[in-house]
C-alpha cells in the first residue's frame, strides 16, 4: 500500500509539472497557453501566451504584434530583450497592440528597445479600437519609452517598474479614463531621440489618473500634464526638478 501511494504522489507530481510547463497562469483550474519560443511574432487570435525563456530581438519592427483582442501575454517572469539594431532611436518595439482591446501585458522585462517597449494605439482615433488594455506587473529597463498609448480609452498600467528611460508612460490624446496606478518611476533621462527626462508625460485628450506613483531622480519632472482634465493625487516625488506641471493635483504628494 506504501508503494502505491508513493507511486501515486509521483504519478500526480509529474501531472503538475507538466500543467506547469503548458501554461504561465495563476488560475484555479488548468489554463491551455501557447509558448512563445523566437521572434518577431505575431498573435493573430485570442487567448493565452506566454514566454519560456528569455528571449532576444535584434531586427528592425516589433518584436511581438498582438493582432486579436482578448489576448493575454504573459512574460511568466521571462525578459523581451532588444540587443543590435532593435536598441536604435525610433527603431525597437518589444510589443505592439494596434487597433485592439480586452488586452493584458503582464509579468516580466521588457528592456533596452530603442523605440517604445509597448505600444497600444488605435490608427483611426476611434475609442472602440483602443480600450481596456491592461500592462501589469511589467519592468521596463532602459527603453526609450516605456509605454506610449495613443486615442486609448480605460486603459491601465499599473504597478510596473521603470528604469532608466527617457520617458516612463507617454499617454497621447487620450478619449478619456487612462489610469497610471502604484508604479514607480526611477532615474527617467534625456537621450538621443527623446529630449526629456520624465516619468509620466500626458498630451491633451480627455483626461488620465496618475495615482500612487513614486517618481525618483527623474531629469525634467516626474510628471508632465497638458490637459487639464487629467487628475494627479497620492503620488511621492523624490529629487525631481518640478513635480508636475498642468492637471489637478488632489490628495497629497512628497516633494
Amino acid at each position: 500500500m506504501r508503494k502505491l501511494l508513493l507511486a501515486s504522489f509521483a504519478a500526480l507530481g509529474a501531472l503538475a509539472s507538466l500543467a506547469m510547463s503548458a501554461h504561465a497562469f495563476e488560475t484555479a483550474q488548468p489554463v491551455t497557453a501557447t509558448a512563445i519560443t523566437s521572434v518577431p511574432f505575431v498573435i493573430s487570435k485570442p487567448g493565452n501566451y506566454y514566454l519560456p525563456n528569455d528571449l532576444q530581438c535584434s531586427t528592425p519592427g516589433v518584436a511581438i504584434l498582438i493582432n486579436a483582442d482578448e489576448v493575454i501575454l504573459d512574460l511568466n517572469g521571462r525578459s523581451l530583450i532588444a540587443e543590435g539594431v532593435e536598441t536604435s532611436p525610433n527603431v525597437g518595439i518589444g510589443v505592439a497592440v494596434i487597433n485592439h482591446e480586452d488586452v493584458i501585458i503582464q509579468n516580466g522585462d521588457i528592456d533596452k528597445f530603442g523605440a517604445y517597449g509597448v505600444i497600444i494605439d488605435a490608427s483611426d482615433g476611434k475609442r472602440e479600437h483602443n480600450q481596456k488594455n491592461r500592462v501589469q506587473r511589467i519592468n521596463f529597463n532602459g527603453d526609450e519609452i516605456g509605454v506610449l498609448t495613443v486615442s486609448g480609452s480605460i486603459n491601465v498600467v499599473e504597478d510596473c517598474d521603470f528604469d532608466g528611460l527617457a520617458v516612463g508612460i507617454y499617454d497621447v490624446a487620450t478619449l478619456g479614463g487612462d489610469r497610471f496606478q502604484k508604479d514607480n518611476f526611477e532615474n527617467m533621462q534625456r537621450r538621443e531621440a527623446m529630449n526629456i527626462g520624465v516619468g509620466v508625460l500626458s498630451s491633451p485628450g480627455k483626461g488620465t489618473l496618475t495615482e500612487d506613483c513614486l517618481f525618483a531622480d527623474c531629469q525634467d519632472a516626474g510628471i508632465i500634464d497638458q490637459g487639464t482634465p487629467d487628475r494627479i493625487r497620492f503620488n511621492s516625488f523624490v529629487s525631481n526638478g518640478a513635480t508636475h506641471i498642468g492637471g489637478l493635483s488632489l490628495g497629497f504628494g512628497d516633494n
